[in-house]
């Protein structure tokens, strides 16, 4: 028998999760659990996980040698969990300090073990369970052939669309408006985009939804959960962390961190395990000069491989299969793939001013067109 608490299996790919002495075990896997969307399965312990990721505590003093020899070192690796910010001016790597979210991880590279240490145990605990899992399986699917979108996705008459742009564009209005008019959630931020034959296939990305307190209170069908926190699986928010000049959102600055279990009591009709048929790859721009929404389609293939290149989640792909030794990506695989999304995918571009007046049955008069 493999001791491990529980071991998890997506898309094929196995984690095993070991929680550390001083911690609410039922507590954090049952989180963990909500976070990464349900649509997993719980493998039994009698298999040997590709990944193990164990929780442990540490004191003030241990916290201070290991932020003080991590400044020293320069060659080795090692990854930063929102508590350190890596940066590269001239090349060199600089590293940032928040007590408050404090959170490393030390790393093999020959037998696939990730320990985390964490200072205290709280909610984000269970947060960055759930962001190891989504970085590890998302580079183990890179390699097979599987892309990463950031976009919002809806399933609309049996197609998907994805909704991609910068922060503050009004992808997660366009969103909860088209959910609060009866259409399927794939994902909130990721998806998956899968190559099969002459088509695309979409799937939501496992894991936990992030939205905008202003943004949901716009919707009274959404309001009971800015209302009633105890029902939240993470009654927590987190900082929107880009300047305010630029965030054209509602968020406030504030997002909660929504489990799949709330948004299913909404829309019950949803099903994150299916895929949908991709049709089409909509850039949402703010225009506050706007009366109502824009919607044209995008002919020029320079500026199709432009929003893709903005949006392609590749950039962890090196630190990850080097750490954990999985095979190198075929890039060149990966380059056609974008090339036949760009010829088999219609690409448009949605410009909405900050309430989002007519977006939604604009990109639903797209879709039906496909029909």
């Amino acid at each position: 028998m493999y001791n491990l608490e529980r071991i998890y299996e997506i898309e094929g790919i196995t984690f095993g999760v070991n929680i550390g002495e001083g911690f609410d075990r039922n507590k954090i896997h049952s989180i963990t659990e909500d976070f990464l969307y349900g649509i997993y399965t719980i493998a039994e312990d009698t298999i040997k996980p590709q990944y193990e990721i164990t929780i442990i505590k540490m004191n003030d003093k241990d916290i201070d040698i290991h932020i003080k020899n991590i400044q020293q070192l320069t060659r080795v690796k090692y990854l930063g969990f929102h508590a350190l910010i890596s940066k590269y001016p001239n090349g060199q790597q600089r590293i940032v300090y928040f007590p408050d979210l404090m959170m490393l991880a030390n790393y093999s590279i020959t037998t696939k073990k990730l320990l985390i240490q964490c200072y205290q145990e709280n909610e984000w605990v269970n947060f960055y369970i759930g962001w190891m899992i989504r970085e590890l399986l998302r580079t183990e699917l890179l390699c097979r052939g599987k892309i990463f979108i950031h976009s919002s996705g809806i399933e609309l008459y049996d197609k998907a669309v994805l909704l991609c742009g910068k922060k503050g564009s009004g992808k997660t209005s366009s969103l909860m408006e088209m959910l609060d008019k009866g259409f399927n959630l794939i994902a909130n931020d990721q998806v998956i985009v899968a190559s099969t034959g002459e088509n695309f296939m979409v799937s939501c990305f496992p894991m936990f939804v992030g939205i905008g307190i202003g943004t949901l209170s716009r919707f009274p069908r959404f309001n009971q959960w800015l209302n009633d926190y105890s029902n939240l699986i993470i009654p927590q928010y987190k900082l929107v962390r880009h300047k305010r000049e630029v965030d054209n959102s509602f968020s406030n600055e504030k997002k909660l961190l929504l489990v799949i279990r709330e948004l299913l009591e909404k829309f019950p009709s949803s099903n994150f395990s299916k895929a949908s048929m991709l049709k089409a790859i909509i850039k949402v721009e703010f225009d506050n000069g706007l009366d109502y929404a824009k919607i044209f389609e995008i002919t020029r293939v320079e500026e199709k491989q432009k929003i893709l290149e903005e949006n392609l989640k590749l950039e962890n792909d090196d630190v990850f299969t080097d750490i954990f030794g999985i095979a190198r990506c075929d890039r060149q695989q990966l380059k056609s793939i974008k090339q036949r999304l760009i010829n088999k995918v219609k690409f448009y571009n949605l410009k909405q001013n900050l309430q989002c007046i007519g977006s939604y049955q604009k990109i639903i008069e797209v879709v039906k067109e496909m029909r």
